[in-house]
């Protein structure tokens, strides 16, 4: 979304809120998933390294996205938001997304990330107020169930799979929120 044309941006926004206005009139909370994908210059700015963009442009691009999104009428009650790798960042996420007094959380999604990886955001994530769990299905389910489909596994092991990845993930973020892993205090940073 920084990247947009910004009467693109303004009519995504403009979209957002409508959609917004419309689930709290329902009484119905919303869940707004944020991708913030990496604009050519941002790219640029990192040597086409996606792991710096993740690390030092998208964190910030996230906070001003919720700001302007915010500005615009877009009040979801759980922002959706891509793991990020400091804790520093992960503590400026929430603080926008409650801004002004606003009632939100956080979520952590996993775009499918390597498990390291998304063990990582979830440590990270886990021992900040206003982050609340995860949303990390592709990363739970997808390559159990591509195995599967391709007959290289029975559903029987697809089940045991998905229900080992899923276990796994909340068993992490759970220790990480109560500073239960070995040799940490709750803080992954």
């Amino acid at each position: 979304m920084p990247g947009f044309d910004p009467g693109r941006r303004a009519q995504q926004a403009a979209d957002l809120a409508q959609v917004s206005s419309w689930a709290e009139d329902a009484g119905r909370p919303l869940i707004l998933e944020l991708l913030v994908p990496a604009s050519d210059s941002d790219r640029q700015a990192v040597g086409d390294d996606t792991d710096r963009y993740d690390a030092e442009i998208r964190p910030g691009l996230t906070v001003a996205v919720i700001e302007y999104l915010q500005d615009h009428g877009v009040q979801p009650a759980i922002w959706k938001i891509e793991g990020l790798e400091r804790h520093e960042d992960t503590e400026a996420v929430p603080a926008a997304a409650r801004r002004g007094g606003r009632n939100a959380e956080c979520i952590v999604l996993g775009r499918h990330a390597p498990h390291d990886r998304l063990d990582h955001w979830l440590k990270v994530a886990a021992s900040v107020a206003g982050f609340v769990g995860f949303a990390i299905g592709r990363s739970i389910w997808w390559d159990p169930l591509h195995a599967h489909l391709r007959h290289r596994s029975t559903a029987r092991e697809a089940r045991r799979r998905i229900t080992a990845n899923y276990l796994d993930f909340a068993r992490c973020y759970l220790m990480a929120r109560d500073g239960e892993l070995p040799g940490t205090s709750g803080r992954f940073w």
